[in-house]
């Protein structure tokens, strides 16, 4: 039963992705849902297949003429029809290294597709691989609570709005943020029936993963994917009891593999940032700016632009997201609540019935850490990116609470 879910997960969270095949983000929405960040990628096609995939440090943006940021039709037309351009023309984007741009535009080099079909081909690829990691995800879900369980946990990502929206998008690739999650939820599971691992092995995958993902989609929700992929480790220390001190080793060998790779991701895009502003000193001096534009970095320090989302409130730009959609007229006020009340009944009405999994009770309250530290620390930017930020309630908390 277990397999028969997991392809048929594959199958329609894949279509769910590419299509909106249940409708749930209404056609308007998922139609025009991110196309600027989109755009970035894009950009890099182009100047892949007209100015070498090596051009500009390889990094994303956009060709020229686009006056403001909801002007982004050009940039996909240029590509779909295959428009000559400018090189000069091409504006990099600085704050990511652009992974996912390099390998799309390996794929769509070697493509024998005209551009409008390669395009699609991106879509279809990039809603396959989400549908197959998250699917991986409900199968873990069959395997270690039950069958009924994982089924609801399926309807429930399928009548994601947000997950929907952002499941096929090539500048997201939201398989890059939730693979190194599952990941550690098997490696960790099938310890139970192996060796135990190392702290190296741990460390050397944590490096891994993390790197993975900071080449693919740079540093965007990076507090929050510190956090969701370290919660494994804590589930399966509550539930196989280990001891505090492997518990703090083990954490300690993930943060280590994990912070190495961010530095070298750090190191790696500041060099592509000399390609495009001279000196790597600069590059750095880039990467330290747009740390402060997002945070809570000082305002009079920062351009005009930035001052009414550093000078906003850190509670109120948490309320902003606690009273967002999370499905229809409801809010994630409304499902935290919900959530809670589940909580509570278990375990006032515990009876030998109910298998009261006491770990992951504290896991899935522990993970609403992931989404809070993004909307705390990077408030800036919370601020202004209230809809697409949204995506973080389910890194890993709402999945976990499905």
């Amino acid at each position: 039963m277990k397999n028969t879910l997991f392809y048929f997960s594959i199958v329609t969270l894949s279509l769910s992705f590419y299509i909106n095949l249940f409708n749930v983000a209404g056609d308007n929405t998922f139609n025009i849902w991110q196309k600027g960040s989109e755009s970035l990628v894009i950009g890099r096609l182009i100047m892949a297949k007209q100015a070498g995939i090596f051009s500009k440090g390889v990094l994303t943006g956009d060709i020229g003429f686009i006056t403001n940021r909801g002007d982004y039709g050009h940039q996909y037309d240029l590509y779909k029809n295959e428009e000559k351009i400018n090189p000069e023309n091409f504006r990099a984007y600085s704050s990511q290294t652009g992974g996912q741009a390099m390998l799309f535009s390996l794929i769509t080099i070697i493509s024998p597709l005209s551009n409008k079909g390669n395009l699609k081909l991106l879509w279809i690829l990039s809603s396959i691989l989400t549908a197959i990691v998250l699917s991986y995800f409900v199968k873990w879900t069959c395997e270690c609570f039950c069958f009924k369980t994982a089924l609801i946990t399926l309807l429930l990502i399928l009548s994601s709005k947000w997950l929907t929206v952002f499941g096929r998008n090539i500048w997201w690739v939201l398989w890059s943020f939730y693979f190194p999650f599952i990941y550690f939820l098997y490696f960790f599971k099938n310890e139970y029936y192996k060796l135990e691992y190392s702290l190296k092995k741990i460390t050397f995958i944590s490096f891994l993963l993390t790197l993975s993902k900071c080449f693919f989609t740079g540093f965007e929700y990076i507090t929050t994917y510190i956090i969701m992929v370290g919660i494994p480790i804590f589930y399966y220390g509550l539930l196989n009891k280990w001891k505090v001190e492997k518990m703090i080793h083990r954490t300690f060998s993930y943060l280590l593999g994990a912070f190495s790779a961010i530095v070298s991701s750090l190191i790696l895009l500041a060099f592509q940032l000399s390609f495009v502003r001279g000196s790597f000193q600069k590059g750095i001096e880039h990467i330290v700016y747009s740390l402060k534009k997002r945070s809570h970095g000082n305002s009079s320090k920062l351009p005009e632009v930035y001052k009414e989302s550093l000078e906003s409130n850190t509670l109120e730009v948490l309320h902003i997201y606690l009273n967002s959609s999370f499905m229809g007229p409801i809010n994630y006020y409304a499902f935290i609540l919900v959530l809670a009340t589940c909580t509570g009944i278990l375990i006032i009405f515990k009876s030998k019935v109910i298998n009261l999994n006491r770990a992951f009770i504290f896991t899935v309250w522990l993970s609403i850490l992931a989404p809070l530290s993004w909307y705390t620390i990077f408030k800036a930017h919370s601020y202004i990116h209230q809809g697409m930020n949204i995506i973080v309630w389910y890194m890993p908390f709402c999945l976990l609470g499905f």
